[in-house]
């Protein structure tokens, strides 16, 4: 007689195992016997810290892991948090094994397979040292060419100590609008054009220090364009030619359009953050800049060129 075996989602350890065009996912059931289970959700994830995430190359690691035969998992599960958070438990990679096995009425002495452990509270993973230490990290999934940055926002151990992590995304509320520089004189057109190129590949690729730099970029392009047209000069930095808009506001009479007080502003909150991914100002601070922080950035880019008619009011 079968016995029934035991679900995956209850399991603190998995094995898989390649079989035809398939994998085999088996769990030890009440014999111990390693059995073919219905698989559960997995996604391939991998970790970065709340330092790791600000550098570069860290991401670049990290997302290559998305590749590895045997990364990090993260079996999937309903979020009580409901979309777009995302609830599930880790699991890494032990060892392989041979071992017996059971698929339905159908037994075998030997399967190469590759065990897996769930995270539980008691492990020495780096989310649990950071997680006493710390702000918590981050995980990405996807492709390792077009990734998804997710932040933890709560680590629970259930009944067996398995860790149930939930997390968020960290993204554009609105993804990105379709920006058109046509009405651009050049060379402003195909410097803007590039700026926002940029821009758009760096926060692809999560690179948010980046992002500021190339959202500072665009800001600074489209106001040298407008005040090329009133004559004022724009060879000077950009705060003197946002002095230079303030005044154009302050005066009223229309010659600061397209751009409002509202757009002054968010400009000065771009060139204040860029100011500090310089080298010497994030040593000074202590601390990096938080994605979610940067993204802040791109959402206040948008609405300036929004704002200015550059961009569709609706992604």
């Amino acid at each position: 007689m079968s016995v029934p075996p035991t679900s995956a989602e209850d399991s603190c350890e998995l094995y898989l195992a390649p079989h035809g065009n398939s994998l085999w996912v088996l769990v030890p059931d009440c014999q111990n016997v390693p059995t073919v289970v219905p698989s559960p959700l997995l996604i391939r994830i991998a970790y970065l810290t709340s330092q790791g995430v600000a550098d570069q190359n860290q991401i670049k690691i990290a997302a290559q892991s998305l590749r590895n035969d045997w990364p990090l998992l993260m079996m999937v599960r309903h979020s009580p948090d409901g979309a777009p958070f995302r609830s599930g438990i880790i699991f890494f990679h032990d060892q392989s094994r041979v071992i017996p096995w059971r698929a339905g009425s159908l037994t075998g002495p030997q399967l190469k397979a590759q065990l897996y452990r769930a995270s539980t509270s008691r492990g020495i993973h780096q989310w649990n040292h950071e997680a006493k230490s710390g702000p918590p990290g981050y995980f990405l999934t996807g492709l390792p060419n077009s990734s998804d940055l997710w932040r933890v926002i709560r680590m629970e151990p259930d009944a067996a100590f398995r860790l149930v992590f939930t997390l968020a995304p960290v993204k554009l509320a609105q993804g990105l609008p379709n920006v058109q520089f046509a009405r651009l004189q050049s060379p402003f057109r195909g410097e803007a054009e590039q700026h926002w190129s940029e821009f758009k590949n760096h926060l692809m690729q999560h690179q948010y220090y980046a992002v500021v730099t190339s959202a500072k970029n665009v800001a600074e392009t489209i106001l040298a364009a407008h005040l090329s047209t009133k004559g004022i000069s724009f060879q000077r930095d950009f705060d003197e030619m946002l002095q230079a808009l303030r005044g154009q506001l302050d005066r009223k009479g229309g010659g600061a359009a397209p751009f409002s007080y509202l757009d002054y502003h968010l400009m000065h909150k771009i060139r204040l953050l860029h100011a500090r991914t310089h080298p010497g100002k994030v040593a000074s601070m202590g601390r990096a800049i938080k994605p979610e922080f940067a993204l802040t950035v791109a959402e206040d880019l948008i609405e300036v060129l929004t704002s200015c008619g550059y961009a569709d009011s609706e992604p």
